[in-house]
């Protein structure tokens, strides 16, 4: 025996009465996205689509009128059961926790409606992923289906408040690593952007990721990284290298000190309760990537998804016939998509064309957003492009991890809603830290003279 879906009946009566005894109440139904369709008993569906066309020819809304207007349209309605909506209804002033009864009610039936969908979509041979990013991403705009029903003036308001915000806090969105140094032209991270961050292999691109991202889950934003490239444990020993200071590579010699341990241990303590979430699926596709990245959103609420790095995504049967510049151009928007949807920031992390990267000893000149069109169409769907190089014209050797401080350029060569333009930045690979020009200089420097000093004693103790 079926089952009647979720609905009540005296809530949809006692949205309607309350309407019908205060027309203003009808803004309450505007703003929660009510329809005629939120209303399951159909004479229910038929009075409140009258009364929202009334409401908007700016029409006096009760029962002479609602009454008139069915009947002008053929629906016929008697006055009697008209007036029994407003006799079960003893006051508006509740009308808000109606609403919501009814709200519940309707997205219950949606979800139930999707559920069915994906039952039909299992047996006509969807893959899992395609499901759970289907159906999950379906169920979050049942959720947020409010924001379909936004009106001009609300973004108005969107924008005092961000402006509000920025007077007070100094930024609009999530504060990036060190503004600083790179304030001057990124302000914040805001989402749904969709930043795509380009570098060569080796170049620092997986932890200039981490270097913003792990300030904003030790802010209790929760993050998710879907890494292609590196495991689990090799992202989260870069996490605790970060927060500790201590270089990981020890750990796999004898000389680390007691105090190398503790500190790191400490800084693993602390990274166990971060809200970070990582997938390290090397055999992944896009599909898997939308649908644990969907799935993050419904059980976490991630609010910044990373993905590193885009191109040793898998290509799935359908995709192995296209160019794989068209397919990563696809993945891209897919990404970008999923920002706008659950209101996130989406971080792409590209790799660089290696051609010519052996043809001389010196450092080649900092890539531009052109360089990205090798690897895919990523430029036209990024919000924020940043091509990460080390600094040009420099021997390749003080790039290795012997030298314990690289200049790097951060080339922001595309922001849609601000300036472009060069950073100069410090690494310092050991531990995955960004900082100032200045800053790894001077640290640069103390490391040179201490190795002049060691060398100086040595050499006097022969």
């Amino acid at each position: 025996m079926s089952r009647p879906p979720p609905h009540n009946e005296e809530a949809e009566k006692a949205v309607i009465g309350s309407i019908l005894l205060e027309s203003s109440k009808m803004l309450l139904c505007t703003e929660a996205g009510v329809s005629e369709t939120s209303f399951y008993i159909p004479a229910h569906r038929s009075i409140f689509k009258v009364m929202s066309e009334l409401s908007r020819l700016g029409i006096a809304i009760d029962p002479l009128t609602v009454e008139s207007r069915l009947k002008n349209i053929g629906c016929e309605v008697a006055s009697s059961f008209i007036d029994s909506l407003v006799d079960s209804t003893p006051t508006s002033a509740h009308a808000q926790h109606y609403i919501d009864i009814m709200r519940t009610d309707e997205m219950l039936r949606q979800a139930i409606h999707v559920s069915r969908q994906m039952e039909n979509d299992a047996y006509n041979g969807k893959s899992p992923q395609e499901l759970l990013s289907t159906g999950v991403m379906d169920i979050s705009e049942i959720l947020n289906v409010s924001k379909k029903n936004r009106t001009p003036e609300s973004y108005h308001e969107e924008h005092i408040k961000r402006r509000e915000r920025a007077k007070t806090h100094g930024v609009i969105g999530y504060p990036i690593a060190m503004p600083d140094v790179m304030g001057n032209i990124l302000n914040s991270w805001v989402p749904p952007d969709n930043v795509v961050i380009g570098a060569k292999s080796s170049a620092g691109k997986t932890m200039l990721m981490i270097n913003e991202f792990l300030p904003q889950s030790m802010a209790g934003i929760p993050v998710a990284i879907f890494s292609t490239d590196m495991t689990e444990f090799a992202l989260r020993q870069r996490m605790a290298s970060r927060l500790s200071g201590v270089n990981s590579f020890k750990f796999g010699k004898p000389y680390w000190t007691d105090l190398d341990a503790q500190r790191i241990d400490e800084a693993y303590e602390k990274l166990n309760k971060l809200p970070i979430y990582i997938n390290d699926d090397s055999n992944a596709t896009c599909d898997d990537a939308c649908a644990w990245f969907t799935a993050m959103v419904a059980k976490y609420g991630v609010k910044l998804m990373g993905l590193d790095f885009i191109q040793q995504l898998n290509l799935s049967g359908r995709e192995s016939m296209h160019d794989m510049r068209i397919v990563v151009g696809d993945w891209s928007r897919r990404m970008k998509s999923l920002g706008k949807r659950f209101n996130a920031l989406t971080f792409i992390i590209s790799q660089l064309a290696r051609y010519g990267e052996k043809a001389s000893d010196k450092t080649p000149p900092v890539p531009n957003k052109e360089s990205l069109k090798e690897t895919g169409n990523l430029e036209q769907n990024a919000d924020i492009v940043g091509l990460l190089a080390y600094a040009p014209d420099k021997p390749k050797s003080e790039f290795t991890y012997e030298n314990p401080i690289w200049d790097v350029v951060f080339n922001i060569d595309k922001q849609r809603d601000g300036p472009t333009g060069m950073i100069d930045l410090c690494l310092r690979p050991a531990t995955g830290e960004f900082m100032s020009r200045e800053s790894g200089t001077l640290i640069r420097e103390e490391h040179e003279e201490k190795v002049r000093q060691k060398i100086l004693e040595d050499s006097k103790k022969k």
